[in-house]
Parts: structure tokens; C-alpha cells; sequence
């Protein structure tokens, strides 16, 4: 049987989140359990983490993330899903909405920052702690433009879709 595993979003459930113990000792690592499976199955061990009666002729895994970093989260050690081998680092699409297209990058001249986040002002976040703490029920200037953009671009999103 050859087996070809391709992990979609990686940085989700495929990372092994469990405390671990000492590394050194791989008993003493816990592991979640699609985490443990994963591991089972690369390795060629059944759900049990005993060897499989089924031998693989090829095992290939291959896991794919959008999220910078991701794979470092997963441990680098000897039993772990993190690659052995290499990590390649895909081109950004035209598509991609991330970070860098947000806020804009101090290095990339091609990525300015979308003119869509809003600072409030010091006078307002006063008030703001006020409406918290439930001391006023008025909304501050600011707080009012948000719910009115969210509430309009709810609407426009009601209007095109539904």
C-alpha cells in the first residue's frame, strides 16, 4: 500500500499541544491524540502505536499551512511531525489578506497598510473604561462609527448573499 497524507491547515489539529516531558525521554511526551495518530501512521504503527500488520510501501506526509511559523510550533524532536528534510516556503498569491496587508510593512514599498483600522482616541477610552465598569450607558463618537460600518457592511453582505 502506499500512503499519501496531505495535512491541510497544519497549525490546527495536527500539533501536538500536550505538555511534554522531558524530551529526552520519549515516554515521558504526551501527545494529543490526532497528533499520536499521525505519528502512528508515518511511522506505520496501528492506532494502538504497535507495528502495523499492513506495510506501507510508501508513507509520504505532507502538510500545508498558511500561518508563518507554524511548523516551528510543532517540537523538533526525534518522533515529532516537524520536517526532517525541508520546509518550503510557497510565493504569496494575489489573494493573500494577512499581517502584511493590514498594517503594511516597513520593508515591502508594495505593502502600505489598508486604510481600514482606526485609532481611539485618549478621551475616549476614559469613556470607554466608564461604560465597562458600568458608571454611563452613553457611547463614545468612535465606538458609534464602528457599529455603524459593521452594521452597513453586514447589510451589503445580507444584500449580495441572501
Amino acid at each position: 500500500m502506499r500512503i499519501l497524507v496531505i495535512d491541510d491547515e497544519a497549525d490546527q489539529a495536527s500539533i501536538n499541544t500536550a505538555k511534554m516531558g522531558n524530551p529526552q525521554d520519549e515516554e515521558e511526551i504526551e501527545r494529543t491524540t490526532v497528533n499520536r495518530l499521525i505519528i502512528d501512521l508515518v511511522k506505520g504503527n496501528d492506532c494502538e502505536s504497535n507495528r502495523s500488520n499492513a506495510q506501507f510501501q510508501a508513507m509520504n506526509y505532507v502538510s500545508f499551512t498558511a500561518t508563518p511559523y507554524a511548523n516551528v510550533l510543532n517540537e523538533a524532536y526525534r518522533d515529532s511531525l516537524y520536517p526532517s528534510n525541508f520546509i518550503c516556503n510557497l510565493p504569496e498569491s494575489k489573494e493573500y489578506f494577512g499581517p502584511k496587508v493590514i498594517w503594511g510593512s516597513k520593508a515591502d514599498d508594495n505593502y502600505n497598510g489598508l486604510n481600514i483600522l482606526r485609532t481611539i482616541p485618549e478621551s475616549e477610552m476614559k469613556e470607554l473604561k466608564l461604560l465597562h465598569k458600568g458608571s454611563t450607558s452613553t457611547l463614545p463618537t468612535e465606538f458609534q462609527k464602528s457599529i455603524a460600518w459593521f452594521l452597513c457592511s453586514a447589510g451589503l453582505i445580507q444584500e449580495l448573499f441572501f
